[in-house]
């Protein structure tokens, strides 16, 4: 189990299952999101699976790459909406 301190800042992002995963670049840039870097989503029984934040597209969003293989382990279909609380001091992503 990943334990996260009382003083330690998340930030909810909502994703949706499609072709790709993306934060907007004002939200990238808030909370560090907007440069090449490696992640991890944690779930509640401490499985984990590594993401990472690609380069800035055309569009000014980041894509998170490697999210298939999380999304296919928790059996999301095409359009279903999930939040990620990322926590800012630990670098990760926290799935219920």
């Amino acid at each position: 189990m990943l334990l996260v301190a009382r003083n330690e800042e998340t930030i909810p992002i909502v994703f949706r299952v499609d072709n790709h995963f993306c934060i907007k670049k004002h939200l990238a840039k808030k909370i560090g999101l907007d440069r090449k870097r490696c992640l991890k989503i944690v779930d509640a029984e401490g499985n984990v699976w590594d993401v990472q934040v690609g380069i800035e597209a055309p569009d000014g969003r980041f894509y998170i790459k490697n999210m298939k293989n999380f999304v296919k382990d928790k059996k999301m279909v095409p359009r279903e909406e999930f939040t990620l609380k990322f926590v800012m001091g630990k670098g990760i992503f926290l799935f219920d």
